[in-house]
């Protein structure tokens, strides 16, 4: 199985030195390249194909969310997982850091972000997995329901857990009941 190409894109050279550290760990992923400011990820998206990209919100020249609106323009598959320190969910949750967990097997991506903050209450909660209220998750679920994918939000004294399953979808799938496939990591 190749390895799984990622994009860090921050304007932080020791946030990128140390994310890049921590993703060379694993032999089944491999950083393609970096950005310092918001243009670039939006080139070398185009140039480099990652399989993922790690994005700042907040950077020089453009923000995150721009440039991945312009890398969406031309890649509207790219996996994009925004990363900041400034984020409105960590000041909420209390949590300085989270720990993301990304696992493929031969029929689904699955993705886990866990933070270490003080939790939802359980009313808080039980809105989110109702209605699917906060943070775009209502989005994320149904999106994630196109593919027969879930999405689940667990919370505790401990901090807010968020499960992702992505089925992978084989031709056969696609030619039965014409879902298109998500594309393949090489």
């Amino acid at each position: 199985m190749a390895a799984i190409k990622i994009l860090i894109a921050d304007d932080h050279e020791l946030f990128r030195r140390n994310l890049r550290s921590l993703i060379e760990d694993r032999s089944d992923w491999r950083v393609c390249g970096e950005a310092v400011d918001g243009r670039e990820p939006v080139a070398k998206a185009r140039e480099l194909h990652p399989d993922l990209i790690l994005m700042d919100v907040s950077m020089p020249e453009m923000n995150g969310l721009e440039a991945s609106r312009r890398i969406r323009e031309h890649a509207p598959d790219a996996n994009i997982l925004i990363v900041s320190q400034n984020d409105p969910a960590q000041r909420h949750s209390g949590s300085k850091t989270a720990v993301i967990r990304i696992a493929r097997s031969a029929d689904a991506v699955n993705v886990e972000v866990q933070d270490h903050g003080k939790g939802m209450s359980m009313e808080r909660l039980a809105e989110i997995q109702s209605k699917g209220s906060g943070v775009g998750i209502l989005g994320m679920r149904e999106r994630l329901r196109q593919f027969e994918g879930s999405l689940n939000v667990e919370s505790g004294p401990k901090g807010t857990r968020i499960l992702a399953n992505i089925p992978i979808v084989h031709p056969a799938a696609v030619e039965s009941n014409g879902i298109e496939p998500l594309p393949t990591i090489q």
